[in-house]
């Protein structure tokens, strides 16, 4: 099969504040900590797949039972969000490669 990478951490952890992060202040904050192994060109291609996908990304934040209305408000604005931040993707690529480890 294709490997698609994929711009976005969609565990949602994020979402609910999780308690065990350990290497940023926030755990809402978006940023790629890993190695640049992926070129620009992959990672445009990658938001432009995910964009596509919105709406069943959208519906399955949703879909995962929440504690309360509140916290499935949260996390379904959370996920929203990452798609309102890759309108801009001149930006988000951009933030990418200046956060990536190993740059050549």
């Amino acid at each position: 099969g294709t490997l698609i990478q994929i711009p976005y951490d969609f565990d949602l952890a994020g979402s609910t504040h999780a308690r065990y992060r350990r290497t940023l202040t926030d755990s809402r904050l978006r940023q790629y900590s890993g190695y640049c192994r992926t070129s620009l060109e992959s990672m445009d291609r990658a938001i432009d797949h995910v964009g596509a996908l919105r709406e069943e990304i959208v519906a399955e934040a949703f879909a995962v039972p929440a504690t309360d209305s509140k916290a499935l408000e949260r996390r379904t604005e959370f996920v929203a969000s990452y798609f309102e931040e890759a309108a801009d993707k001149a930006r988000l690529l951009d933030k990418f490669e200046r956060s990536c480890l190993g740059k050549p």
